[in-house]
């Protein structure tokens, strides 16, 4: 579609309320300036994919409640951001935004309405504070973030998944308070040196395996022993199946108080 096509549609379209644009080169950040004045008050879905010329778009809308820009390598920066109704956010693989500009637009969004929040191939995200509170949050996703070291959530009630997948930098995550999370698999997180989970107390399943760098003196654990069942340590150091409390061990096998742990591999 050519732009000058696309803004004629929307001065049409005065009650638009959902929009997609994919590998549309000629869109500019002046053309976002001025499809967000007209379309502010009615868009709710906005999707622009592997749109490379856009850099720095001004993104204004009062209703907008998804918000896609996957795949634009370009944007380095999102000047007087507004999306006050904003629920779910994808930034992945905007490799340029660097951890200010993605730690501006989560602080003034996770206190109010963010659920979802996906940052996957985030290659300039190095530190992220989730703050508190963050009350409607159920989604956070940081997989592929290879510089990602220090990942901080803090008072996240309604947290039910957290995607931490080949983030090879990561040394410290702190899961302030998460009582909805019920599983976490933190799996070949090669750099993980210290890690605290508060409040967890529907956590069932927790896997640390290939987590080799991971020591007891790291660890923290604010979990219900009755509904922890399953807790993967392969890979890891000996003393970190030592953290856990066991019921009895035999045949490199450990016994929680409900369920299992095969730990052979550990050294």
């Amino acid at each position: 579609i050519r732009v000058a096509c696309l803004g004629s549609a929307v001065s049409c379209s005065s009650n638009l309320e959902q929009l997609c644009i994919g590998q549309c080169s000629a869109l500019k950040d002046e053309e976002l300036r001025d499809m967000s004045r007209r379309l502010s008050g009615t868009l709710k879905s906005l999707s622009l994919h592997q749109c490379l010329r856009v850099k720095r778009p001004q993104l204004q809308y009062e209703r907008l409640h998804t918000l896609d820009l996957t795949g634009c390598f370009s944007i380095s920066d999102l000047p007087k951001f507004s999306c006050p109704s904003l629920q779910c956010l994808n930034l992945s693989f905007c490799f340029q935004l660097s951890s200010e500009v993605i730690q501006s637009v989560v602080n003034a969004l996770a206190p109010t309405t963010l659920q979802e929040l996906i940052l996957v191939k985030c290659a300039s995200l190095d530190v992220l504070t989730i703050p508190s509170p963050a009350p409607h949050l159920r989604l956070l996703n940081v997989s592929l973030c290879n510089n990602l070291s220090e990942l901080y959530v803090q008072d996240s009630p309604s947290l039910t998944k957290l995607e931490t997948m080949s983030c090879g930098s990561l040394k410290r995550l702190h899961l302030t308070s998460v009582p909805s999370l019920e599983e976490l698999n933190l799996s070949v997180l090669t750099s993980l040196q210290e890690l605290r989970i508060g409040h967890a107390i529907q956590l069932q399943r927790l896997s640390l395996a290939g987590c080799h760098q991971l020591r007891k003196s790291g660890l923290w654990l604010d979990t219900d022993d009755d509904i922890l069942e399953e807790v993967d340590v392969c890979g890891t150091p000996s003393d970190v199946a030592d953290y856990f409390p066991l019921r009895a061990m035999a045949a490199g096998t450990l016994l929680l108080k409900q369920g299992r742990v095969t730990i052979s591999g550990a050294y």
